[in-house]
């Protein structure tokens, strides 16, 4: 946040130790927030925050309560979230029963009735609970700060689409970000191409409208933009075409220019930049997912990437490496993956 906030003589106000974060963006009074994942790219930072809001049951408290609740419905159903589902909750948790009300009394005698681990649904995904005698109302969303790109920097702003969605991870490329949601579905969000513009594109999904390109911008980015037209920060969004409807998405990774997944039943796939054999299959352009072929028939269980390196390890403790070609003397011969271990 302190990068993002420019000083007298419009010079940015750059961390050197660590500070604290006290708020993630705006919130309602009498919120506590609690971060629970968080990933570093090259200049921006991104934060999975938890937000819990003590119900106060007074008559003023149950007002103010509503007006909140009615404010965050009318944001919800004017940018609906990408998936519909609720916040990250303990593990095996029973699913929630929707909310018929937004009366506190009826809240309270519910949960006694259905006991411990019960909650309630409100309409935009958040969740009612009883803990220590107290209602709490639960919900979740994902702040950035920092610049993608070539834009302005921003303070901790929220990113669309993903209030109250559960998250199993939260990674980081240098431009772009990939989360992996509780349904296992891919949401990437950031810049597309990066400073060295990649030759694929890095959130494996259709960009938007071109754009304008942002203020500073080097002449040869000017010329890139004027043939590619490929600028601007792309809002979340779910990465569908290219990935395997068949198998969940169990495991994502993100590197400088370059992503990757693992499906469930052990097949990966990577798109992004193509240079250095970084993908580990041929061709130059990879605009979305594609499977890596050298792997086919493995069954992979975690897949890491580093610029132009990467590695996978299957089920039954073999590792598999590709890329490394522009880079030093690298780490294969050819763009093919190598394996080691195992017979």
């Amino acid at each position: 946040a302190a990068a993002a906030a420019a000083a007298p003589g419009g010079m940015p106000t750059w961390v050197t130790r660590p500070m604290r974060v006290l708020r993630f963006g705006p919130a309602p009074h009498g919120t506590c927030e609690r971060a629970l994942r968080v990933a570093c790219g090259l200049e921006w930072t991104g934060v999975v925050v938890a937000i819990t809001q003590t119900v106060d049951e007074t008559p003023a408290g149950v007002r103010a309560l509503r007006e909140s609740l009615e404010r965050a419905f009318a944001a919800h159903d004017a940018e609906p979230p990408l998936v519909a589902q609720g916040w990250e909750g303990a593990p095996g948790a029973p699913e929630p029963e929707p909310a018929a009300s937004l009366d506190p009394a009826q809240w309270r005698a519910r949960l006694e009735v259905a006991g411990p681990g019960a909650s309630l649904a409100l309409r935009d995904g958040s969740r009612v609970v009883l803990a220590g005698g107290r209602l709490r109302v639960e919900g979740t969303h994902v702040a950035t700060c920092g610049r993608w790109c070539l834009e302005a920097p921003h303070l901790f702003t929220q990113a669309p689409g993903l209030r109250n969605v559960g998250l199993r991870a939260l990674v980081a490329g240098a431009f772009h970000c990939v989360a992996l949601t509780q349904g296992h579905q891919v949401v990437t969000f950031g810049d597309q191409v990066g400073r060295d513009y990649s030759n694929g594109n890095l959130l494996g999904r259709a960009s938007r409208a071109r754009e304008a390109p942002p203020p500073g911008a080097s002449p040869i980015h000017l010329w890139l933009h004027a043939r590619h037209g490929d600028y601007g920060f792309q809002p979340p969004g779910l990465v569908t075409e290219g990935l395997p409807p068949d198998s969940p998405i169990t495991e994502v990774a993100a590197s400088t220019y370059s992503s990757a997944a693992v499906t469930q039943d052990g097949r990966v796939f990577t798109w992004g930049d193509s240079d250095g054999g970084a993908l580990g299959h041929a061709g130059r352009a990879c605009h979305r997912p594609r499977q890596v072929e050298g792997l086919a028939g493995e069954r992979c269980a975690r897949v890491a990437l580093s610029y132009t390196n990467a590695a996978a390890i299957t089920t039954d403790g073999r590792a598999f490496v590709w890329g490394g070609l522009r880079w030093e003397s690298g780490i294969a011969r050819d763009t093919l993956v190598r394996g080691a271990g195992g017979e």
